[in-house]
């Protein structure tokens, strides 16, 4: 996995204006073996650089591949996850995008495909862009991104990423709101790509309805750290309670097209399920419960 994201790197068109060096933060006890890190090296073909970081758990992986980062005094420091390949144009849409958008932090378009031969009874999404080219943003993901290095480096901010939410995911939405409620600017970069591919067993009804939940427990988490309890109620809980009565409608929608073998009963049930999984989630992120959907390291 690890391996087929250096590569790709590795397969980049070179940019005038920006000179790479790849960093990589092994998130384990045991460090990686020699032999496999020099096939890195040998695959990525620029400076590359390795740290590891035994305290499980993604917020101090990515805050370990900061203070790495930080040391070499780039200008920018960009992230993609580990099971990411990038497009070889990427570097290149990231300085068109810089030269055309004025902004401390750019995200790119990750885009999500099956894994090839996965049951695909319950995934229906296809990648589409949802955005405009140099659309403002509220937030962003790690998974494609670009920031200023000055908003980690103690030049402006030294933002890093919150170590309370070590597995329930979404530290870098929280810490990119931090960015954005503090004014600093995030936009849209859709031809700046990275592409991932889904596991089988991700593809399942039953671990969509876990992801659900646990992203609206993220969700609900952050905006009751951001605007308190009293505000985050009222923003909230309007947006939850019509997903309730949503979601049953779509259960009794669900039910009449599979009683007269309606072939769409999957993609009905799977919405309702996901606005169930929403509700709780939600509520469960408004009392400061967070899920544990990292606690378990795959791959790498």
């Amino acid at each position: 996995m690890l391996l087929a994201c250096m590569i790709a790197i590795g397969r980049l068109k070179s940019a005038p204006s920006l000179k790479l060096s790849v960093l990589v933060c092994n998130n384990n006890a045991e460090p990686l073996e020699k032999g496999y890190v020099s096939a890195l090296e040998e695959a990525v073909g620029v400076q590359f650089f390795l740290v590891n970081e035994p305290e499980p758990g993604i917020p101090f992986a990515r805050n370990t591949a900061i203070e790495a980062a930080v040391a070499l005094k780039p200008e920018w420091i960009g992230f993609i996850d580990d099971d990411e390949q990038v497009d070889e144009n990427w570097l290149l849409e990231i300085e068109r995008a810089m030269k055309t958008w004025p902004a401390d932090v750019f995200h790119g378009w990750t885009q999500s495909t099956p894994e090839p031969g996965a049951n695909l009874d319950w995934y229906f999404n296809k990648p589409r862009n949802k955005r405009v080219g140099g659309t403002e943003m509220s937030s962003a993901g790690t998974d494609n991104v670009v920031i200023k290095a000055q908003l980690v480096d103690g030049t402006k901010e030294k933002y890093r990423f919150n170590q309370t939410m070590r597995f329930s995911g979404g530290t870098d939405l929280e810490l990119f709101y931090r960015v954005t409620d503090a004014g600093y600017r995030i936009v849209w970069v859709p031809d700046a790509i990275t592409k991932e591919t889904i596991p089988a067993e991700r593809l399942t009804l039953r671990y969509q309805i876990k992801r659900a939940k646990a992203v609206a427990a993220v969700h609900g988490y952050i905006s009751r750290s951001r605007k308190g309890m009293a505000v985050a109620v009222i923003q909230i809980l309007p947006k939850a309670a019509g997903r309730l009565v949503q979601a049953f409608g779509l259960l009794f929608v669900a039910l009449g097209a599979w009683a007269v073998q309606n072939k769409g009963w999957r993609k009905v049930l799977l919405k309702a399920s996901k606005k169930l999984a929403y509700v709780v989630g939600t509520i469960a992120g408004l009392a400061q419960s967070l899920p544990s959907v990292y606690q378990k390291i795959h791959g790498r």
